[in-house]
């Protein structure tokens, strides 16, 4: 295995780090400010390599199980800020779980 230095893989990357920071401020600081702003920067890096992959191989990305893995990628904030609107709570059990 090596390190992709493509558009899409620097993307990947980007949105990995982005979501293991939002783990590391929701753990250590405890600032939910800091842990949304991770999560919207992992989330617009994850959205860009989803569309890049669409538009390199023209076709939606649903094909294989790395492309349905990198549409999980784009849906976790959205269903994190989804689960925690409908839950009404916001404890920082449940911001480590999100960022997991």
């Amino acid at each position: 295995m090596h390190i992709k230095t493509d558009l899409q893989g620097v993307l990947i990357y980007l949105a990995l780090a982005g979501y293991a920071a939002a783990f590391m401020a929701a753990a250590v600081k405890r600032r939910p400010s800091i842990v949304q702003a991770c999560f919207a920067c992992a989330f617009a890096a994850a959205t860009a390599a989803y569309i890049v992959r669409w538009v390199m191989y023209k076709h939606l990305p649903m094909q294989n199980l790395f492309e349905v893995f990198l549409l999980m990628g784009v849906l976790i904030w959205p269903i994190a800020l989804l689960t925690r609107k409908l839950l009404k709570t916001h404890t920082i059990s449940m911001t480590l779980g999100d960022a997991l």
